[in-house]
């Protein structure tokens, strides 16, 4: 799909790319999927088990922020903006479907109230004035792609010409192969409709599959396997949206981690039965807390 742009775009826009006419974060995303990138190797070609690409529209403008020097992508206007983003989303596309046709591509857009409902729980806000001011452009080039139906809302996953639109997270999907193309490690809580599904990392291009999603908590490098869970996440904390809580509760929570052998496949009545056996009410009562909002 072509996208009519001005001239004023055409000469600010002159961001870095990579192998793909995309900003370079997403470039590097589709150079994964092809195993073309130029640091990290799959013994597969990634996107021949791929049947559907979920894509979080947040990334998508990070990505083309992060692709300009900041004085730069500063001076774009709202307008300017939502038109790199459609061009980056289309370019996407247009890489995909030549590959193939049947491959479902599916943009969405969550507003993420779980404040709302998580009271406990220490959300990431924007501190400085830079901060901010990129926060409310992101949500202002959304909503601008929205209201000008460039990227409408829809709820058909079969037209990639509409995003869908939630509140909370990424829309179920039945899938045998699902990939995800986001920054945001709340999106992964919906892998427990999906048969399978694989996060694909902007940047280095890494390709993580469950067992491998611990490491998106918090420091979760150094972390032993743990499943990836909200009552987990909201404990341990992430780089985007939730803060740590305290250490003493932390170091609680992975002991009972090592005594009872958890693994990324460790269920939830399992973690319960573990919290239970603690006989620390404390640690009891968060859990139960934290799991009314599950």
């Amino acid at each position: 799909m072509l996208i009519k742009t001005s001239s004023r775009i055409g000469m600010m826009l002159s961001r870095e790319k990579g192998q793909f006419p995309v900003s370079i974060a997403t470039s590097l995303a589709l150079e994964s999927l092809f195993n073309i990138h130029p640091d990290t190797k799959h013994k597969e070609i990634p996107i021949e088990r791929m049947n559907t690409l979920w894509i979080n529209i947040r990334t998508l403008w990070r990505n083309l922020y992060g692709s300009m020097e900041r004085s730069n992508a500063d001076m774009l206007s709202i307008q300017d903006l939502s038109y790199g983003v459609l061009e980056d989303y289309y370019g996407l596309v247009d890489v995909i479907r030549n590959y193939s046709p049947n491959i479902l591509i599916k943009c969405f857009h969550s507003y993420y109230l779980i404040k709302l409902t998580s009271p406990f729980s220490r959300f990431r806000e924007p501190t400085t004035p830079i901060q901010i001011n990129q926060h409310d452009r992101m949500l202002k080039t959304i909503d601008f792609l929205l209201a000008e139906a460039l990227l409408p809302a829809g709820d058909d996953l079969r037209d990639e010409t509409k995003m869908i639109v939630v509140d909370t997270t990424v829309p179920e999907l039945e899938s045998s192969s699902g990939f995800l193309l986001s920054h945001i490690n709340y999106d992964l809580l919906v892998a427990s409709s999906l048969s399978q599904l694989t996060l694909l990392e902007s940047h280095t291009g890494n390709l993580k599959q469950k067992d491998k999603w611990y490491k998106r908590y918090y420091h979760g490098n150094a972390l032993p396997e743990l499943p990836f869970r909200y009552d987990l996440l909201q404990i341990f904390g992430d780089q985007v949206m939730f803060h740590p809580m305290k250490k003493s509760l932390r170091e609680k929570v992975l002991e009972l981690a090592k005594k009872y052998h958890w693994t990324y496949a460790t269920t939830g009545e399992r973690i319960k039965q573990s919290v239970d056996y603690s006989h620390d009410y404390d640690l009891m009562a968060l859990f139960a807390m934290l799991n009314k909002l599950d």
